[in-house]
């Protein structure tokens, strides 16, 4: 492989694949690849040993075009920008999960280190003062696990808002690349391969 592709949007949130129709795409803009379908990383290198950094490739019912045109691979980079920027949205969400799952993790591990020490005083006899502040120590992290939790919830809410915005825009895209593949192909801007 001559180098790394960035494949930004997959398109395959449910509902989102328009390969259920028989289209299958690979846009490829300079710096970006969205993919679509069945095209392969192979694909997508072969794509551009033939058509160069900038092209779009779509493929019905075993028929194969391909469009060059750069206005033309601009207004279908424009097209699937929103459905790219709410991926980005969840990916983020995603990576804020990801910090508090971690640390979530960390105050389980302070818990249970200090549920260890509690026990090793209990068995020491040692005295009310210390347990009691081992204990106050436990409510305290106990807290912390129960805010964590609720903003794991309110990210969650999140993630499922921005995945039905997902599935609604993949509708409106859908229509939106059905039209312009077909209109490229009226007019001559994709050339059958």
């Amino acid at each position: 492989m001559k180098h790394a592709l960035t494949l930004l949007a997959l398109f395959l949130v449910a509902g989102v694949a328009m390969a259920h129709d028989g289209w299958s795409v690979a846009i490829r803009d300079n710096h970006d690849t969205y993919v679509n379908g069945h095209f392969s990383q192979d694909d997508i290198d072969d794509f551009e040993d033939q058509y160069g950094r900038s092209f779009a490739v779509f493929s019905k019912n075993g028929d194969r075009y391909v469009v060059t045109d750069g206005k033309a691979i601009d207004k279908l980079v424009s097209i699937i920008e929103p459905q790219s920027e709410l991926g980005r949205r969840q990916g983020e969400l995603g990576r804020m999960q990801g910090d508090l799952g971690r640390e979530q993790g960390r105050l389980g591990r302070e818990q249970g280190r200090l549920g260890r020490d509690q026990a090793r005083l209990a068995r020491q006899g040692a005295d009310d003062d210390e347990i009691e502040r081992l204990e106050a120590k436990q409510r305290e992290l106990a807290a912390q696990q129960r805010e964590l939790a609720a903003r794991q919830r309110e990210l969650g809410e999140r993630q499922r808002d921005l995945a039905t915005q997902q599935r609604e825009l993949a509708k409106d895209i859908e229509r939106e690349l059905d039209r312009f593949f077909e209109g490229s192909i009226r007019n001559g801007i994709a050339k059958k391969r």
